[in-house]
């Protein structure tokens, strides 16, 4: 199972994750700084031929009060 698990301070506002296609989500952010990045390889249980590779990135994006990007 697969979980994100998010704790904030009080007075301090939730995070919202963006999910998407990385061009879509990072064409608006140039402050996108790359915190934490791996790779997963899916393969066949028959064969034990690579499937599918994932690439997971995880970004912090600065964003100014109103809601655009730094």
């Amino acid at each position: 199972n697969n979980m994100n698990v998010y704790r904030h301070s009080r007075g301090i506002k939730a995070i919202k994750p963006r999910r998407g296609i990385k061009e879509n989500v990072m064409s608006n952010n140039n402050s996108a700084k790359l915190v934490s990045s791996y790779t997963k390889t899916i393969y066949d249980d028959m064969t034990h031929e690579i499937v599918n590779v994932i690439r997971y990135e995880r970004y912090l994006i600065n964003v100014k009060k109103g809601g655009e990007s730094e």
